[in-house]
């Protein structure tokens, strides 16, 4: 077989299995990192990964589908940096902490994408797979809070607790996203230390007391 032939058959190899469809977002991914979503182009994503622009609607039907997906990249890309900051904690609330600070980080390095997240417009359908990365992510915060309280994760007092902790870390997040914690950055990331500090404490203190 000649190589160019051989090497065309490679190629298109490349692209079976939805190879096509990881390449395109991981493409909207680095689009993120330095521009907004309302900016991302189908065309240019195909050129990047040398694609026809037919191609993209073989796997994505609209730009709100395409966003969508990388929407719920995001949430499974917080979800694997969370875990990774709980690894090797010492104690449960120590973990529920850097599973908060995970998330403010996750929102400090990808602004673009963190905003994407939490679009409305695109949490229209319950079953798509946004619905499904943002149910896994907070099915993570639910379990990890049920057993610092030792309670089932269907007692109110851990929905309480896992919507307390929500509400906290998302306000920092938009709060530093938008400057308003301090006038650098340096002492906007202490002042999340010791909020996080501050709030773990007392759930130490109330999880003893409840004990």
């Amino acid at each position: 077989m000649p190589p160019m032939q051989s090497q065309n058959l490679s190629q298109k190899a490349n692209y079976h299995h939805g190879n096509v469809r990881e390449k395109l977002l991981d493409a909207g991914l680095a689009h993120l990192k330095n521009s907004d979503a309302e900016s991302l182009s189908f065309r240019e994503m195909a050129r990047q990964i040398g694609v026809s622009a037919n191609a993209v609607y073989r796997h994505f039907e609209n730009k709100d589908c395409f966003l969508t997906a990388l929407a719920a990249k995001g949430f499974q890309h917080l979800q694997i940096e969370q875990n990774q900051a709980m690894q090797s904690t010492a104690s449960q609330p120590e973990a529920l902490k850097r599973f908060g600070l995970a998330y403010i980080n996750f929102a400090k390095n990808n602004r673009n994408l963190f905003t994407l997240m939490f679009d409305r417009s695109l949490q229209h359908d319950s079953a798509n797979e946004l619905s499904e990365a943002v149910h896994s992510t907070y099915k993570q915060l639910y379990k990890l809070t049920a057993c610092i309280l030792d309670k089932n994760e269907t007692d109110p007092q851990v929905e309480i607790l896992a919507t307390l902790s929500c509400s906290l870390v998302h306000g920092l997040s938009h709060l530093l996203l938008e400057g308003r914690l301090a006038e650098s950055e340096e002492k906007a990331n202490d002042l999340i230390l010791l909020v996080m500090n501050y709030a773990t404490n007392l759930l130490t203190v109330a999880d003893e007391v409840e004990r």
